[in-house]
């Protein structure tokens, strides 16, 4: 049986905007922060997408490519698949617990509170387990875990010591991979923040932006560096009216 999480976004002025979602046991929603939700852009289009979800994924929703949608943010263009934790254990996108016909009159608003302070005591109120609550601070983009906020990166180490023995060597094997995984995450959220925006040259020469392709070009190549294989250019232009892509 799933519980539910409650997920908080401080702001500078130290207002913090929560949504819940519930548990999955099959995913990990701390790798899942930590390696997806890394800006306060994008963390932000996470709780403005409202509460009331039934899992998290890597991909809030089409609308997230969508420049003129309030859930529009760049960083979706460019995240960093195939670095660090294995893809297949997160969800594509975000589901909602109604569906889509539902979820126009049942949707979760989010709720605003006016310091972390409150927000904690709101969290222990409504009966939310310390370790499922999840804070997001924009001024550090780090996420913490519980009221003593936690650095989510320890609560990781630590869960790897509750699962194995003291010195065995699967533990050893697990903490190093995971330290690992941790700071080629965080080297690519480093670097990309100087990497190049995807344009495509039209028929007369304008440059256009287009963020779904963006995305699937940017994911290519995480896919061939993961291959060994870096990929230095791109050179697209429109392709013939009369002709389908294959």
């Amino acid at each position: 049986m799933s519980v539910n999480m409650i997920i908080g976004y401080k702001s500078n002025d130290g207002k913090v905007k929560a949504v819940d979602s519930r548990t999955d046991g099959g995913i990990n929603e701390k790798q899942l922060f930590y390696k997806y939700y890394r800006t306060k852009e994008r963390v932000e289009a996470l709780i403005n997408d409202g509460g009331g979800k039934s899992s998290l994924g890597i991909l809030i929703s089409q609308d997230e490519f969508n420049i003129n949608s309030p859930l529009y943010n760049k960083e979706v263009t460019m995240l960093p698949f195939h670095i660090g934790f294995d893809d297949k254990n997160f969800y594509d996108y975000i589901s909602h617990y109604y569906s889509e016909k539902q979820e126009k009159f049942l949707r979760f608003n989010p709720v605003e509170y006016s310091s972390e302070e409150e927000f904690f005591e709101a969290a222990k109120e409504y009966g939310f387990y310390d370790h499922l609550i999840y804070l997001f601070d924009s001024k550090t983009r780090q996420w913490t875990q519980g009221v003593k906020k936690k650095d989510i990166r320890i609560s990781m180490l630590e869960d790897v010591d509750r699962l194995y023995e003291d010195d065995s060597e699967e533990k050893a094997i697990e903490k190093t991979k995971l330290i690992k995984d941790l700071a080629a995450i965080d080297n690519f959220i480093a670097a990309r923040e100087n990497m190049n925006t995807l344009y495509i040259k039209s028929d007369n020469n304008e440059l256009l932006y287009d963020p779904e392709l963006s995305f699937k070009y940017n994911e290519f190549v995480r896919f061939a560096e993961s291959k060994g294989i870096k990929v230095t250019g791109c050179y697209c232009e429109p392709a013939p009216l009369n002709k389908t892509l294959k």
